[in-house]
């Protein structure tokens, strides 16, 4: 029984952080600042891409349904 409550908790964990980079890769913005690192002029390092935000969604996601 526990497994299955574990189980069932990283699905929807999983399912959330594909569902947030999917949102970040088509341009959304909410806790991106928090999320992409900055050096210490506050540039940001890196700039993903919507291809790499959906890589790592699917990623996410054939992991969960595997």
């Amino acid at each position: 029984m526990l497994t299955i409550i574990i189980g069932t908790v990283l699905f929807f964990i999983l399912l959330f952080i594909s569902m947030i980079h999917i949102y970040w890769g088509i341009g959304g913005k909410w806790a991106a600042s928090a999320a992409v690192p900055t050096n210490e002029k506050n540039e940001k390092i890196m700039n993903p891409t919507l291809v790499e935000c959906f890589v790592v969604a699917f990623a996410l996601l054939g992991y969960n349904f595997a």
